[in-house]
């Protein structure tokens, strides 16, 4: 009989590479690299700093492309990793990766967002950040397998290893390539903005071809080589090579190479509307947004989008794809609680990340945030069947300790609460009103729900190897608590504090007959920090 893994075991496993997927999430998102090159804050060797972001998507895109290569022995590598796995042993390469990743995020701030110039910084520090990227990476493999399994499958699949190392420099060099036709195309891209621009408003269009400069009354951007859409082209053209090469026998080929120029056509317009749309961002709405927030997401959300329709195209058009037998349709199944305990989540978190594009300091489209998971808890609530509930005096108890674990344990920003009350003041008693409805609604209401439903009626049951369930006394379980608690602290910019946090609530789950309990308690808790944030201006607390 072979041997099969336990489900507790398979979900550390999963818990702990899910480790470093949201580190390089926070960091993406926290940091921009490139504005150093833009800025031309660079001396010398400290130049190339600013390339640390262009260097992560390569290494994002190697992982890929090294996953789609090796997809068909995938499972047997996880099973036989998972059969060796022991959480003790591990567990140290798990606290030096966090400690490590600690020390990372200190030299990422002093590097990417402390306002002195780059030839100011002391020379140390640059070493450092690299030792602590190394470290981080190195103590998460080691906390996943030994430094012998890596070994032994990296001889083995060097050859896969190095195809998907070239693919993604290739990638890369690609990219840079293409910023070479920037010149003979610019008149076009240039005359497309300024079409979309003038249609929204003509009297205040300003255009200049020779200098690459384009904007809206005051709001002028200078579009660069690395802003003009052609990096864009190359990742493109390098996924739809990947994915046609891997899945060559479902296509009819040359028809399928028509991919290429749809693809790249494709992200090329709307690189031409993300143009018109972050200058019209910045004259009418907010120079701020249209440079930090938009700037830095609306390439990653374009590449996505062209990508999925690629995808979709594929799969969808009968005159690209070999004649297949057709197949019965599946029944149409309810969704099972694990799907709809998790749905709300990432519900919450894909309109995070919208709303995050058009955000800079303060998020006016936060209310968006509470209607979108709003409605996907409507749409879940029939199979949680939360209903009946009666609260307990631990919820109580639980969501006032927290609270105030909370405001002692995260420091507070003073830019980011002096941004929230400048915001208040440019909205006016109306609109300032109705956003802080809908920030306390979020705080005390949607955001606890999806997030408990996920990390304690999910995760925690999950990883101390119960089905999910919602009602009833759940087997108690110390890896299961810190499982759901290191999750929920790395979802939150406060580790410390969101660990902490995670810990009693799961504790009450374990300790209560209903995940209400839980809810309860995180309601209570965000509910009183909105409160004492409102009180004392302690914006950054939420």
């Amino acid at each position: 009989m072979t041997e099969t893994p336990s489900l507790k075991t398979t979900l550390l496993l999963f818990a702990v590479a899910a480790v470093l997927l949201f580190e390089v999430l926070y960091l993406s998102q926290r940091y921009d690299a490139y504005i150093l090159v833009m800025d031309s804050r660079g001396v010398g060797w400290r130049w190339l700093f600013g390339y640390a972001g262009a260097m992560a998507k390569v290494a994002v895109l190697f992982v890929a492309v090294l996953l789609l290569l090796l997809k068909s022995r995938l499972i047997p590598y996880g099973h036989s990793l998972a059969l060796r796995w022991q959480a003790s042993h591990r567990l140290p390469w798990l606290v030096l990766q966090g400690g490590a990743f600690a020390l990372l995020l200190w030299a990422t701030h002093q590097l990417y967002e402390v306002g002195r110039e780059l030839a100011a910084q002391p020379i140390w520090l640059f070493p450092l950040w690299g030792g602590a990227v190394l470290v981080t990476l190195l103590s998460w493999a080691f906390a996943l397998a030994q430094p012998q399994w890596w070994w032994q499958h990296l001889r083995a699949e060097w050859a896969q290893v190095a195809v998907a190392l070239a693919v993604a420099l290739s990638v890369w060099a690609l990219a840079r390539l293409t910023q070479n036709f920037w010149g003979p195309m610019s008149d076009l891209t240039f005359l497309l903005s300024a079409l979309l621009l003038s249609a929204i408003n003509y009297d205040a269009l300003y255009l200049d071809i020779e200098a690459k400069l384009l904007g809206l009354g005051d709001f002028v951007v200078n579009v660069a080589p690395a802003c003009s859409g052609y990096e864009g082209i190359g990742l493109i053209s390098a996924f739809t090579a990947v994915y046609l090469y891997l899945y060559r026998h479902e296509f009819r080929f040359p028809r399928a190479l028509l991919l290429f120029p749809l693809g790249a056509v494709l992200i090329w317009l709307l690189n031409v509307v993300r143009i018109a749309v972050l200058v019209s961002i910045g004259h009418y709405w907010s120079p701020e947004v249209a440079v930090g927030g938009f700037h830095s997401q609306a390439g990653w959300l374009t590449f996505i989008l062209v990508s999925i329709s690629i995808l979709w195209l594929a799969r969808h058009a009968r005159w690209l794809t070999v004649a297949r037998a057709p197949r019965h349709a599946a029944p149409t199944m309810p969704m099972n609680l694990a799907i709809a305990t998790l749905l709300p989540l990432v519900v919450l978190l894909a309109s995070m990340l919208l709303t995050s594009a058009f955000s800079a300091g303060f998020s006016y489209l936060y209310p968006l945030r509470v209607v979108v998971t709003a409605l996907a808890l409507w749409y879940c609530w029939r199979w949680l069947a939360l209903r009946p509930y009666r609260p307990r005096l631990i919820a109580v108890s639980a969501g006032v300790l927290v609270c105030i674990l909370w405001i002692v344990l995260v420091p507070r920003d003073a830019q980011l609460d002096a941004d929230h009350e400048s915001a208040f003041a440019a909205m006016g008693p109306l609109w300032a009103s109705l956003w802080l409805l809908f920030r306390f609604v979020g705080t005390a209401v949607t955001v606890p729900l999806a997030e408990e439903l996920a990390f304690r009626g999910y995760l925690l049951c999950r990883a101390g190897g119960a089905e999910v369930q919602l009602k009833g006394r759940l087997p108690f379980s110390v890896l299961a608590i810190a499982v759901s608690s290191l999750a929920f602290g790395a979802l939150h910019g406060a580790w410390i504090a969101g660990t902490a946090a995670g810990v009693i609530y799961a504790l009450v789950r374990l300790r209560s007959e209903h995940l209400g309990d839980a809810i309860l308690a995180h309601a209570l808790t965000n509910a009183l920090l909105f409160v004492y944030a409102f009180t004392m201006g302690a914006w950054s607390l939420l």
